[in-house]
């Protein structure tokens, strides 16, 4: 046996460990992510249910709150999930990080300049999606895999859409500078105002490159919010009952457009 040969097949056990060590590390890290998308979730919600917020008109927005980071930050499950197959998921977190952002544009927490805001915002989509576009081995189907229109889903976001732009605008307007123990109003005003943001933007996703599973998050974070409703129709940045009822019937609409074709 020739001397490149035996060297060739020293070599070959380092390369196929190599891609083990990267997914190893790929899995370890969008776990710690899913955690921490998990406890941002479920706060508020568990706040409610423990008494704990500093004022009962909080609880709409505690609760909503998990629906807006259900939308954008849930998808790192599923990135678990795949193992970094999911490109789908990658693209739904890097339109939850810009809309993260568009709503710190419209509804800051605090005061900041435009370019601390989109520090802020690179540094947050480098977190989340970084790690999948060094490790991956799935890297070139975030941009080849097929856009396939549903045009039902997309007319649905454009209804949306325009249900849900009065309600972000009086959102816009509602006081942030109320302090306690949990923080501000401020925050509480951009996680609410963040939702109809994600949902209009993750109903447009879907209608473009959708898959079951993105479909059935849609319709929860939907129902998550007019239950919030329905329990808070006079709290903090509520749309009340009405706002309820549009809810469900966008959900009930989203779940029926999902087996529509798309088209390229």
């Amino acid at each position: 046996m020739t001397a490149p040969v035996v060297a060739v097949q020293q070599l070959r056990p380092h390369s196929a460990r190599w891609p083990r060590i990267r997914l190893v590390a790929l899995c370890a890290i969008y776990a710690l992510l899913s955690l921490w998308a998990l406890v941002m979730t479920t706060f508020g919600t568990v706040m409610v249910l423990l008494g704990r917020l500093p004022d009962p008109s909080w609880t709409f927005g505690a609760l909503a709150a998990g629906a807006f980071k259900l939308l954008t930050l849930g998808p790192a499950l599923v990135i678990l999930a795949s193992r970094g197959r999911s490109a789908l998921a990658v693209r739904a977190l890097i339109l939850g990080q810009l809309v993260w952002l568009a709503a710190d544009l419209v509804a800051p927490e605090e005061p900041a300049s435009a370019g601390e805001r989109l520090g802020r915002s690179a540094v947050s989509l480098v977190l989340w999606v970084g790690p999948w576009l060094l490790l991956s081995d799935h890297r070139s189907r975030l941009w080849r895999d097929p856009v396939l229109v549903r045009r039902p889903l997309l007319a649905l976001a454009l209804m949306v859409a325009a249900a849900c732009w009065p309600w972000a605008v009086a959102i816009t307007h509602l006081d942030p500078t109320t302090k306690s123990s949990l923080g501000t109003t401020g925050e509480l005003r951009y996680d609410i105002v963040g939702f109809p943001i994600a949902v209009v933007a993750g109903l447009c996703l879907g209608a473009l490159c959708g898959a079951r599973w993105w479909d059935r998050t849609v319709c929860v974070a939907l129902v998550w919010v007019a239950v919030s409703a329905a329990i808070a129709p006079t709290g903090f940045g509520s749309p009340g009952y009405a706002g309820c009822l549009l809810a469900v019937i966008a959900g009930l609409l989203n779940w029926a457009t999902r087996h529509a074709p798309g088209h390229p």
